[in-house]
């Protein structure tokens, strides 16, 4: 820790393999703030920055070694940081800085270090947020901010002891698209209120576009699927008795809800979660459908809000708003991504008598809806003159006259947490101021404003810049007495968080009840217990395995803050040594029967002996002879019926003649495939009458007589015989029976 205009002294410290030169270039809170050429030594070297810091606040650094031949960059940063306690600072975040002139005058009569910044002086990194004791939001849209921004408020008030307030306006609280973020979890009041008082009934379409391009991933999940959590919050912002559809466009319009009741809230979710993405865009259809569906309800509002990333088919878009004017419909147009035809949307918005949302990050579909359907409810935006009520004499109303206090134009309607603290109302008993405590820090909702819009009769009244000081006093971040030294060190994965309880006369103060937040540079916190290990000395582990900055906070037995420090870690401890482990790898070779290689060349080459290695294998043999011998005997003593032995020789026999006609029938086609046809067979030359009558004498009678009995019949054709050598023997024989007959 520093003291403001008092010169300190950064250490940097750096280990070298190698000698040579390099640069040494110094960043402060993300600014470059200047470089110089050094000398590196093998070994540790060590270099001294001087610094004088003017203002109080969170000062980060960071340095960075270039060096020639550095193959590994990952090494090469290092981080640090440092507090310089001051005054008081606050940081005032106004839709319009020059609307806050009178807000950032009275704080600073009442002590404060006021920097007034625009939506986009909302700092990026939680190291910034460290430079102020207390942030204000007045009249800044939640469209204004990332999701990492929201995140890095509800850690600087829960986890780091920090305060903030918001202050009303147009922008603010539901009407700016906090509902169900965040900022909401650490104020001291809810969004919603439609369904906790009795408001004009209220149908909503919502015509949501579900071609090809909303499958596109956003950062963390699809379009269509931020479009579904956004249909989903909306219809949690409505009460029972309001109206609720969903039309899914692509080329056609598709009633994904018809329009209803919000009575049946399960069921309606199950049927938008069922919207998938695919197709063309065309919005006109759409349109026409919610306008049938809207023009014959007996809701008193009525509203329709179209989305979509893309250019939209033709269609008589400027007919539609007209009769939407007629029936007192409503539309407001949002577009999402670089692709959105943004000059079409903000016509039809202009058309049909609603707001037109363009957003770059498809993340801020959610807020949009649920903005724009609570804008469209006319529940939040309360325009009447009220005189102020003090519900509780706290310390930030003491000291004024209230009896001549001013009365203020409007508020932006809320309800009060259950552990709220409401200590100014509205003539409606609505909450105009209030507080409760959030983890480690403060925070606080004033629903009216601070300038010329609703308090401009608060601007010239002397107990507007004291009620401003003393609300915001409340809100600082405060440290009870005590006398703790906290250092936090990292090293090898491991943080290490040491206090040390002494007091001024040097006596240990032992047995105190201690734990420490820690806050790591993903924004996740855990609370330890801090352990006495000796006399005034405690301490506490957590794990560091990611680069960036951790911070701490101790508390009391009543989470009272008591000390802060941190410690930052420039790269993981893999790459804090670069040399290699020699034991590690002998012991390695060792145990494998390798060696070290301590030359490069030739590594990869084929080497031709092969390794070798015994591996048993007679419990495998023997359990497969104990197999075998089991069928060997079942086998034996197994006797087959003669039926089915019968049966199985069939079908065995059956399966042989079926295989040869199909081997045949292959062949067959094969040879007439190859154009190949059957060999005829040579006759043989027709016997001389001298030879036939040899061949007949030397037939037996018998074979006549055997002849003659089978001679057919006269009048009947004697059949054929095959034309071979002894058929034609035949023939010529019947031949010369009948010559001699005859």
């Amino acid at each position: 820790m520093a003291k403001e205009d008092e010169p300190f002294s950064l250490e940097v410290a750096l280990r070298s393999f190698r000698s040579g030169p390099a640069v040494l270039r110094l960043y402060r809170n993300r600014q470059y703030m200047g470089g110089k050429e050094i000398e590196l030594k093998e070994g540790l070297t060590r270099f001294e920055i001087r610094e004088r810091l003017q203002e109080s606040g969170f000062y980060e650094y960071e340095v960075l070694v270039e060096a020639l031949g550095d193959g590994s960059f990952s090494n090469n940063r290092g981080y640090a940081f440092t507090e310089v306690r001051g005054e008081p600072r606050i940081l005032l975040l106004e839709g319009k800085p020059q609307e806050a002139q009178s807000l950032t005058r009275a704080l600073e009569g009442g002590g404060f270090n006021v920097h007034l910044e625009g939506p986009a002086g909302l700092p990026a990194s939680l190291g910034e947020f460290q430079n102020y004791d207390s942030i204000v939001l007045s009249n800044i849209s939640a469209l204004t901010m990332t999701d990492a921004q929201m995140e890095m408020i509800r850690v600087f008030v829960r986890d780091l002891g920090g305060g903030l307030a918001m202050i009303g306006g147009e922008e603010s609280f539901g009407l700016g698209g906090y509902y169900r973020t965040p900022v909401e979890e650490a104020l001291p009041v809810d969004m919603d209120v439609r369904r906790k008082k009795n408001l004009p009934s209220l149908a909503l379409v919502l015509c949501i576009d579900k071609s090809g391009s909303m499958a596109d991933y956003a950062p963390g999940a699809r379009k269509v699927s931020l479009a579904k959590e956004a249909a989903i919050l909306t219809l949690e912002l409505l009460a029972d008795w309001d109206e609720i559809g969903v039309i899914a466009f692509d080329a056609a319009p598709k009633w994904v809800v018809r329009l209803q009741k919000c009575e049946n809230r399960g069921a309606i979710i199950s049927d938008i979660r069922t919207i998938r993405a695919g197709g063309g865009t065309a919005i006109y259809p759409a349109l026409a459908e919610a306008y049938k569906a809207l023009k014959d309800t007996q809701a008193i509002l009525k509203h329709t809000i179209v989305m979509t990333d893309g250019m939209s088919l033709p269609g008589d878009f400027e007919g539609i708003a007209a009769r939407m004017n007629e029936e007192v419909i409503t539309l407001s147009a949002v577009g999402i991504g670089p692709d959105a035809h943004t000059d079409f949307l903000q016509n039809l918005a202009r058309m049909g008598g609603g707001r037109f949302y363009w957003g770059s990050d498809v993340s801020f579909i959610p807020r949009i809806f649920t903005k724009d359907a609570l804008i469209a409810s006319r529940a939040l935006l309360v325009e009447e003159e009220f005189q102020p009520r003090i519900l509780r004499w706290a310390e930030m109303v003491k000291g004024i006259d209230w009896e001549r206090a001013p009365s203020l134009l409007g508020y932006v309607d809320t309800s009060p947490k259950k552990r709220a603290e409401v200590i100014m109302t509205t003539h409606t008993d609505d909450p105009l101021l209030a507080r409760f405590r959030y983890g480690l820090g403060k925070s606080l909702a004033f629903t009216s404003d601070a300038k010329g819009r609703w308090a401009k009769h608060w601007l010239n009244w002397p107990g507007f810049r004291p009620f401003w000081a003393q609300t915001l006093r409340w809100l600082l971040r405060s440290r009870a007495p005590g006398n703790l030294s906290t250092t936090v060190r990292l090293d090898s994965g491991k943080g290490k968080v040491v206090v040390d309880a002494v007091t001024p006369e040097g006596e240990f103060q032992n047995f105190l009840e201690l734990s420490v937040r820690v806050v790591k540079p993903d924004f996740s916190a855990e609370t330890l217990p801090l352990t006495q290990v000796a006399p005034g000395r405690y301490e506490a582990e957590f794990a560091a395995l990611s680069s960036g900055t951790y911070m701490t906070n101790i508390t009391g037995p009543e989470s009272q803050l008591l000390d802060s420090a941190g410690a930052s870690l420039g790269y993981p401890p893999e790459y804090k040594d670069v040399e290699p482990n020699t034991y590690l790898l002998e012991r390695l070779a060792s145990i494998t029967g390798g060696s070290v290689i301590s030359d490069l060349t030739g590594i990869f080459e084929h080497k031709k002996e092969r390794p070798s290695a015994y591996l048993e294998i007679w419990m495998p043999l023997v359990i497969s002879a104990l197999i075998l011998l089991f069928l060997d005997i079942i086998t034996r003593r197994l006797v087959m019926p003669e039926a089915l032995l019968k049966l199985r020789e069939k079908r065995v026999r059956q399966t042989v003649v079926e295989r040869s006609t199909q081997v045949m029938t292959r062949l067959k086609r094969r040879k007439e495939a190859l154009g190949l046809k059957e060999r005829p067979v040579a006759e043989a030359p027709s016997p001389t009458p001298t030879e036939t009558k040899e061949i007949l004498e030397k037939i037996p009678k018998a074979a006549v007589s055997e002849e003659k009995k089978e001679e057919p019949a006269e009048g009947k054709e004697e059949p054929s015989a095959p034309r071979t050598y002894t058929g034609r023997l035949l023939e010529a024989k019947r031949k010369a029976r009948k010559e001699r007959r005859l």
